[in-house]
């Protein structure tokens, strides 16, 4: 009989959507969705992105948290999470935002992302992949991540090497 992902799925009110899965091929899974759920009054009403992690095989898994080091405070609506593959090298996450990153970011919609180096256990600060994000002005929309095998980058996670990731706006 199937079973749900998140922990509080019996009790919680909030939108779940857009799942996404990763995995390192090795047992670890990470999951991730869309949320105004407020994770019991820790999070804003706006929409975040939340996580879970199991290390079977998907048998059980962490109850949900935020993603973004942010969720607590920002203000923008985050969405259309997509996720990397999680094996060597730090796995990504990417998604749409419109919030500004504590006034670094004008507020359009742009790219963020963030970086895990410990299998989806922990996530780096969310920035902007476009460095002309601050001042571009244009509504970047639904990221996708496709990836060549590992993906390797910097460990602040700003630089990344042509085997990774490849930011292309139209």
């Amino acid at each position: 009989m199937p079973q749900p992902l998140n922990s509080n799925a019996g009790t919680d009110h909030g939108l779940d959507d857009r799942p996404q899965l990763a995995t390192d091929g090795h047992g670890t899974w990470v999951a991730g969705w869309v949320s105004d759920d407020s994770l019991g009054g820790t999070l804003g009403s706006d929409l975040d992105l939340l996580t879970a992690r199991s290390t079977d095989g998907g048998a059980i898994w962490t109850a949900p948290t935020a993603l973004n080091a942010n969720a607590a405070s920002d203000a923008g609506a985050d969405g259309a999470p997509a996720w990397s593959r999680m094996g060597t090298g730090p796995g990504v996450a990417v998604w749409e935002s419109n919030d500004t990153l504590g006034g670094t970011l004008a507020g359009d919609h742009d790219i963020l992302m963030a970086h895990s180096i410990d299998g989806g256990a922990h996530w780096s600060a969310p920035h902007a992949l476009d460095p002309s994000a601050a001042t571009d002005g244009r509504r970047d929309l639904a990221p996708a991540l496709a990836t060549d095998g590992p993906v390797c980058g910097t460990p602040s996670g700003r630089a990344w090497a042509a085997c990774s990731v490849r930011m292309a706006t139209s």
